[in-house]
């Protein structure tokens, strides 16, 4: 259902205006959110997961053939645990960000049922 549908349905239900503009705000963030995700986000972790495993192959090759030296392998394990760690805070800021609209969406609703 659109949200100007809801919106006009709550109002004419005797619901309050701002709980259905409320409410139909939250799921478009929400439905804007998960296409983000969807979109954005999972392509980016994806390439990001093609890197690491082409630096981990980089590096087990050198390890193999002794043709770097050891720092620059501490160099490039430095980078790879730099790039999985911002990945991991975004995906946490992610997750955090989708339960707090998730549990907003629910009480809204169930403001709306009393």
């Amino acid at each position: 259902m659109s949200p100007g549908l809801e919106i006009t349905l709550a109002v004419l239900g005797g619901g309050s205006a701002f709980t259905a503009i409320s409410t139909a705000a939250i799921k478009i963030g929400a439905w804007i959110l998960k296409r983000l995700i969807r979109e954005e986000i999972t392509p980016s972790l994806s390439t990001m997961t093609d890197e690491i495993r082409g630096m981990r192959s980089s590096y087990d090759l050198a390890q193999l053939s002794h043709e770097h030296s050891t720092e620059s392998l501490h160099e490039k394990l430095s980078v790879l645990s730099n790039e999985v760690r911002a990945v991991n805070e975004r995906v946490d800021f992610v997750e955090s960000t989708t339960d707090a609209i998730s549990v907003r969406v629910e009480m809204l609703e169930a403001a709306e049922g009393t």
